[in-house]
């Protein structure tokens, strides 16, 4: 059996701080698109909807 630890805080509404077993990673954005910026570099998510960059 594995154990998973996960927690998010939300500092402000498209703004939270996520925190695991393997680091703090940020995401910024809002439902549809976001970046996520941690350990392992930046990167975009886009659901729906056509990326901008």
């Amino acid at each position: 059996m594995t154990l998973r630890f996960r927690q998010t805080f939300t500092l402000f509404p498209g703004v939270r701080i996520n925190v695991g077993k393997r680091g703090i990673s940020t995401s910024i954005g809002g439902p549809g698109a976001s970046f996520n910026i941690g350990q392992q570099g930046i990167r975009w998510t886009c659901r729906g909807l056509v990326p901008l960059l």
